[in-house]
């Protein structure tokens, strides 16, 4: 069975529903990882991998980095972004898809240049989690 993009939004908005009683909490907790992500961008460095320049933002504790492509527009897959977080901090980096999971197909290899173009909004980067 393929799962669509309205069928995941939907199911998100059905358990974010669920959710209502923690409402503050769940602002409070929003706020902090937005505090969290913008301090990380005020000290982010710059890296080149496979001809394409990325951003990468290391969260405070080390757990994460953020990974954007910035100035040229190339393909880039996960391994690439994997590879800049690894220049950057000396880390293990490992991507974490989040909700590009339930999309099927190999994420892998996907170019994630063209996902990035269909996001709006604020976009911090594509997120690694690091072994240090």
């Amino acid at each position: 069975m393929k799962i669509s993009i309205p069928q995941i939004f939907g199911a998100l908005v059905l358990v974010l529903a669920g959710c209502t009683s923690n409402s503050s909490e769940l602002h409070a907790q929003k706020a902090a990882n937005i505090a969290r992500s913008e301090a990380a961008l005020e000290s982010a460095q710059t890296v080149r991998v496979s001809g394409n320049l990325f951003r990468v933002a290391v969260i405070d504790d080390r757990s994460y980095a953020l990974v954007e492509q910035t100035k040229t527009k190339g393909k880039y897959t996960v391994a690439d972004i994997e590879v800049a977080a690894n220049s950057v901090t000396g880390c293990q980096a490992t991507f974490e898809p989040g909700i590009l999971a339930l999309l099927g197909g190999d994420i892998e290899t996907a170019d994630l240049n063209l996902l990035r173009s269909k996001v709006s909004g604020r976009f911090y980067g594509w997120r690694t989690n690091l072994s240090c």
